[in-house]
Formats: C-alpha cells, sequence, structure tokens
C-alpha cells in the first residue's frame, strides 16, 4: 500500500531524508482506535500528526526483553511495531495498526545515503528509540530506477 510521495529539494540530506521518513512511519503506524479517536489529524486525506500512538518502553528496547512492568500490564512483545498501544491496553480494546516494511526510493546520492544510515543505525542500535520505529523496515531502491542502471550497464 503506498502511503505517500515525498519530493525533497535537492539540498535536503539523507539524514534529513531518513528523519521525515521515520516520522511519516510514526503516523502510519498510529492504532486504528487512536485514529478514530481524533488523535490524528488528516490535511487532504493524508495523516498529519506526530504519533499520539505511544507503545514503547526504552528499558525494553534496550535489555531486548519484556520488563516486568511492561509485563504487569499486559505487553507481550519487545518491539514499538509489535505492542498494543498504551491506551488501547488500558481499555482492553483490541489495538489494530499497520506496521511500515518497506520504504522505496528512487536512486539519487541522498537516498542512498540514507538507506545507508538506516541500514547502519539498525545494526549499531545507537539510537535504540529510534531504530525501535524502523526496526522491520527495509528500504529499496524503485524497480523503474534499478531498471534503467540494469538496461545501461548490459547495453
Amino acid at each position: 500500500m503506498s502511503v505517500g510521495v515525498h519530493n525533497l529539494s535537492s539540498a535536503t540530506t539523507g539524514e534529513e531524508q531518513l528523519k521525515q521518513c521515520v516520522e511519516s512511519i510514526e503516523c502510519i503506524q498510529t492504532c486504528l482506535s487512536c485514529i478514530r479517536k481524533g488523535k490524528m489529524s488528516f490535511e487532504r486525506s493524508v495523516l498529519k500528526g506526530n504519533g499520539h500512538c505511544k507503545s514503547r518502553c526504552l528499558e525494553c528496547i534496550t535489555q531486548q526483553a519484556v520488563c516486568q512492568s511492561c509485563k504487569e500490564i499486559g505487553h507481550k512483545f519487545v518491539h514499538p511495531t509489535l505492542r498494543a498501544c498504551d491506551e488501547c491496553l488500558e481499555e482492553g480494546v483490541e489495538c489494530v495498526k499497520v506496521v511500515s516494511l518497506a520504504w522505496i526510493m528512487d536512486s539519487e546520492s541522498k537516498n542512498k545515503n540514507s538507506r545507508q544510515t538506516l541500514s547502519q543505525n539498525q545494526r549499531d542500535n545507537e539510537q535504540p528509540n529510534r531504530a525501535a520505529t524502523t526496526e522491520m523496515l527495509t528500504a529499496f531502491p524503485d524497480a523503474v530506477h534499478v531498471a534503467k542502471k540494469w538496461q545501461g550497464i548490459i547495453c
């Protein structure tokens, strides 16, 4: 499911682009209950906001195991993308949300840089809170640009 197109200026760095991607992912991964309650706004049918749906625990992420306090309130997963949001747990309702698995971009150098930065952040886990948002995400170049590149190599 395609969820957006971001045409950024050539002055945008790979790190800035990755930051925008992470912000978009946080919006996309907002649960249905939080969206229905109006915690996210819509602008021309596009979700806007800063990810009001909270489901992360830095202690769980750092330890790579569900901590005791999270177990007590019903969390079963470490990764925020798989956890029910805190509000749904408190209300005892099923937490339904989308998980972002792929980020597809053209082959500009800033995109390659952001793809490499994402992979490096996931490997190093230096920013556990940010990495937790993108832990299941894989960045891919778009098929059209890959085909053009290979066509030039083969011909």
